[in-house]
C-alpha cells in the first residue's frame, strides 16, 4: 500500500514555508531534549492501526481548555484547604500552650528564685569581708540539691587563715521548699590596689524532682577596696648624673587591722641600672624580697644600691610592687596589694667626678672594719668645651658613727661647726680655673667610731656626699653657676673576737700534774676558746687549729653540744659555730669551748715554755656587709697569763725534778 499523495503536497508546503522570507515563525514552548518514543512498524501491514492510534492522540490534544481549567481549580482548592487546616491547628496548639503556662502547675523558673545580698559596699584591703545571702524559692515546686558556687578575685585569702588561698568555694544548701528562705554566709579577705572594684561571681546550682539536669541561676556582686592593706613609698634622688651611684629606700607599712603573712616585694628596674647590693639581701635574684609577716602598723624598709647609666635628660622609672606570693611560684605576686614608682632624670655632668675610698674604685657601698681609718679621694675632669672658674667642692658626712676627731685633709679645710671639708682655690690652686679636659684630685681621711653593742646600733653606716659648684660664661659673657652631686655609702663591718686561754686552776675540768711542768712528768691543761661579736650578725663561723704532735688529746669537751671535730691522725681541730648574732659576748652570752690536753715534757724542753696549741684561725661572713671576716691568734703555750693562781711566767717553764 502506498502512502497518500496528499503527504507529498504537505511536504511541499513545509518546504516552501522553510525557505520563505515572509512566513512568520511560530513560537513553541521549549522542551527537554528527550524525544517521545514511538513504536515504528517494520512493514505496511499494520499501517491502519497506526493511523488510528495517531488519530486518537490528536483528539486528546484537541480536548477543550475548559477541562484543564477545571482540573487546575480542583488542585488549588485542595491546597487552600490544607493551608487553612494547618493554620487552625497552630492556633489551637498556641492557645493550649498559653493555657498550660498560665496555670503554672509543676513548672519552675530561675526568675522566681530571689537572692537578697547583704554586704558592705566597700572594705579595706586585707580586712575580713562578710557577705550574707538570703535565697527564697518563689516557685510552686521545691528545688533540690541546691549549692552556691563562689569564684573570688585573684589573690583572695581565707578569713580564718590568710595563708590559705581562696579562689573558689561551694556551699551546700540542699532542698529549698516553695516559699522557703535559706541563709548563706561567706567570709573572705580581699587584696588589691586601692580604690579598685573586686568582682565576685556566684552561681546557684539546683535540680528539680524527676530530672537529672542541673539548672543554674547566676549572681554577680562587686565590692570596692577603699584602702590598700599596704603602703609603699620610695625615697631617693630625683636627678642624677650618668654612671653615678643611686640609692633607693623602699618603705612598706601595713594598713591592715590583722596580721599579713608572706608579703612579697618585687622591684622592676629600668634599662641602664646596674644592681650593686641591697639591705636586706634579695630572697631571689636582684629584685625579689620575701618580707615575711606584718603586724598591724608595722613598717619595714629595703635599701637598694646600684649605678644608673644613660643619656642626658633621659627618665628612668623604678617600680616596686608588694603583694601576696603565688602558690605555684613563691617569687611571683598573685595579688598586688600596692605599688609605688620613682623617676630619676639623668643629666649630663659638667664634671666627671669619682669618689674613691682606700683607692678602691666603684660606685657601690664601701665596707670598712670597726675602728678602721678610711682614705677618701675625689678625682675630677672638666667634660665641657669651655673653662670653669672658681670651683668649690664640699664633702659632708651623714651618720652618727662619724668620729670628728679622725677627720683630716691636707688639701682642704675641715669645718667642725657643720662637719664638712671644703676645697676651693684657696686650699687648692688648680680649682681657680679648670680648662676643658683638665683633671685633678684631692684627698681626705675619716674614720667611724668604735661600735659597741651597748650603743644599740643596727646596720651601721655612713654617707659621704660631694657637692661641686663652678661658674662658666655663656655666649653673652654672663657668669652661670652649675652644680653636681655625688654620694657613696660606707658600711661598718662587725668586729669578731677570738681569745684562747691555757688554764690549770680554772675551767670546767680538774687538772693534775706538777706546776710548773717537770721533765718526764705528766701535766694536764684546759684550753678555753671564746668567740665574741660586736655590731652585725655573723654566719658560717668556724675556728680551726692544730695540736703539736707531742700534746695528748684527752677527749674532754665542754659544753658537750658544741660541734667540735678532732682528727687523731692530723691532730686537727675544727669548731663549727654557725650563726653568731651581734652582741654575743656583750649583751648576749659568749660562745665558749673548752677541751683538755696533757703533756709530758722531754729533757730537751727544760727551761722553756711548751707550746700547747698552734695558731688559731677564725672565719665568718658578716650578714650585713657581706664581708668575710678572718682573724688569726698566736700559738698558746704553758704560759697561763689569765690563770687566777698560776698567771706568771714562774709557772710556765719546764723544770727538772
Amino acid at each position: 500500500m502506498h502512502p497518500d499523495r496528499s503527504d507529498e503536497s504537505g511536504m511541499s508546503d513545509l518546504q516552501n514555508q522553510l525557505y520563505s522570507r515572509t512566513h512568520p515563525p511560530k513560537a513553541r514552548a521549549r522542551r527537554h531534549l528527550r524525544p517521545d518514543t514511538h513504536q515504528v512498524e517494520e512493514g505496511w501491514e499494520k499501517v491502519d492501526e497506526v493511523e488510528e492510534e495517531r488519530a486518537a492522540q490528536e483528539a486528546v490534544k484537541r480536548q477543550s481548555p475548559n477541562a484543564k481549567k477545571r482540573r487546575a481549580r480542583g488542585t488549588r482548592s485542595a491546597l487552600t484547604f490544607a493551608l487553612l487546616a494547618s493554620f487552625g491547628f497552630f492556633l489551637i496548639s498556641a492557645a493550649t500552650a498559653a493555657y498550660l503556662l498560665s496555670r503554672d502547675t509543676n513548672t519552675i523558673s530561675p526568675e522566681k528564685i530571689d537572692v537578697e545580698i547583704t554586704s558592705p559596699l566597700q572594705v579595706g584591703g586585707g580586712e575580713p569581708l562578710l557577705i550574707q545571702l538570703g535565697i527564697t524559692n518563689g516557685n510552686t515546686v521545691p528545688i533540690e540539691a541546691a549549692s552556691l558556687v563562689v569564684e573570688y578575685p585573684r589573690g583572695t585569702r581565707a578569713a580564718d587563715d590568710v595563708t590559705i588561698p581562696l579562689e573558689r568555694s561551694r556551699e551546700d544548701i540542699g532542698v529549698i521548699l516553695p516559699g522557703e528562705r535559706q541563709n548563706v554566709s561567706l567570709r573572705a579577705v580581699l587584696y588589691g590596689d586601692e580604690q579598685t572594684t573586686q568582682d565576685i561571681a556566684m552561681a546557684l546550682e539546683y535540680r528539680i524532682e524527676g530530672s537529672s539536669a542541673t539548672f543554674v541561676k547566676e549572681i554577680d556582686h562587686s565590692v570596692l577596696l577603699s584602702t590598700a592593706p599596704l603602703s609603699i613609698s620610695v625615697d631617693g634622688l630625683e636627678e642624677l648624673s650618668s654612671d653615678q651611684p643611686v640609692e633607693l629606700r623602699v618603705a612598706v607599712v601595713s594598713n591592715a587591722t590583722e596580721q599579713l603573712d608572706e608579703v612579697l616585694l618585687v622591684g622592676d628596674y629600668p634599662f641602664g641600672f646596674r644592681f650593686s647590693d641591697a639591705e636586706p639581701a634579695p630572697t631571689a635574684g636582684e629584685a625579689v624580697w620575701n618580707l615575711g609577716s606584718f603586724a598591724p602598723g608595722e613598717a619595714k624598709e629595703v635599701v637598694v644600691n646600684g649605678v644608673l647609666t644613660g643619656l642626658d635628660t633621659q627618665d628612668r622609672l623604678f617600680r616596686f610592687d608588694a603583694g601576696i606570693p603565688a602558690e605555684e611560684s613563691p617569687t611571683e605576686i598573685a595579688a598586688v596589694l600596692n605599688q609605688a614608682e620613682h623617676t630619676i632624670v639623668l643629666k649630663q655632668p659638667f664634671m666627671n667626678l669619682a669618689l674613691l675610698f682606700d683607692r678602691t674604685p666603684g660606685g657601690g657601698a664601701h665596707v670598712v672594719g670597726n675602728r678602721d681609718a678610711v682614705v677618701g679621694e675625689i678625682t675630677w675632669e672638666n667634660t665641657l668645651d669651655e673653662s670653669l672658674f672658681g670651683a668649690e667642692m664640699v664633702v659632708s658626712f651623714d651618720g652618727a658613727l662619724l668620729d670628728p676627731r679622725a677627720i683630716e685633709s691636707r688639701d682642704g679645710f675641715f669645718r667642725s661647726q657643720d662637719t664638712t671639708i671644703r676645697f676651693n682655690e684657696e686650699t687648692e690652686e688648680n680649682l681657680a680655673r679648670i680648662d676643658p679636659g683638665e683633671s685633678g684630685r684631692v684627698r681626705f681621711e675619716f674614720a667611724p667610731r668604735r661600735i659597741m653593742p651597748s650603743m644599740g646600733l643596727v646596720d651601721p653606716e655612713l654617707w659621704v656626699s660631694v657637692d661641686v659648684r663652678a661658674q662658666r660664661f655663656n655666649e653673652e659673657d654672663v657668669p652661670e653657676e652649675i652644680e653636681s652631686t655625688l654620694r657613696r655609702r660606707v658600711l661598718v663591718a662587725t668586729d669578731m673576737e677570738l681569745t684562747t686561754q691555757p688554764l690549770y686552776s680554772a675551767g670546767p675540768f680538774e687538772n693534775e700534774g706538777p706546776i710548773p711542768p717537770e721533765v718526764e712528768e705528766r701535766t694536764t691543761y684546759t684550753l678555753l676558746l671564746t668567740v665574741r661579736n660586736t655590731n652585725n650578725d655573723l654566719r658560717d663561723v668556724e675556728v680551726y687549729t692544730e695540736l703539736p704532735w707531742y700534746v695528748e688529746w684527752l677527749g674532754e669537751v665542754e659544753p658537750a653540744g658544741e660541734d667540735l671535730r678532732y682528727n687523731e691522725v692530723t691532730k686537727e681541730l675544727r669548731w663549727t659555730l654557725g650563726d653568731v648574732p651581734r652582741g654575743t659576748g656583750y649583751t648576749l652570752p659568749a660562745r665558749t669551748l673548752a677541751f683538755q690536753v696533757a703533756i709530758e715534757p722531754s729533757l730537751s724542753q727544760k727551761g722553756s715554755e711548751v707550746v700547747l696549741l698552734y695558731e688559731q684561725f677564725a672565719r665568718g661572713v658578716d650578714v650585713y656587709t657581706g664581708r668575710v671576716i678572718e682573724l688569726t691568734n698566736d700559738e698558746r703555750s704553758t704560759y697561763m697569763r689569765t690563770d687566777p693562781e698560776f698567771g706568771g711566767r714562774t709557772w710556765s717553764k719546764v723544770q727538772e725534778r
